[in-house]
């Protein structure tokens, strides 16, 4: 996943959902994030993951910066 083609500086964060908890900002696990690591200032993550697990993303301007948005997720399936 990534924000590349965003016009400000992007932050990226993953949390996961742990099963039998209810949707709540405490009950998120951060798994991991970027800054910087796209085309410019935008983030960039790669992340393997089951097809049951609930993941959610949080995406920030740095320092409060922000404009037009563009989040890209690209799903593959894990060849075993």
């Amino acid at each position: 996943m990534d924000t590349a083609g965003s016009d400000f500086d992007t932050l990226l964060a993953v949390y996961r959902l742990p099963e039998g908890l209810p949707l709540t900002f405490a009950n998120l696990v951060l798994i991991g994030g970027d800054d910087d690591s796209g085309p410019g200032n935008t983030s960039s993550f790669d992340l393997p993951f089951d097809i049951d697990d609930r993941l959610y993303f949080q995406v920030a301007g740095y320092e409060a910066a922000f404009g037009q948005l563009r989040f890209n997720v690209d799903v593959r399936p894990w060849i075993y």
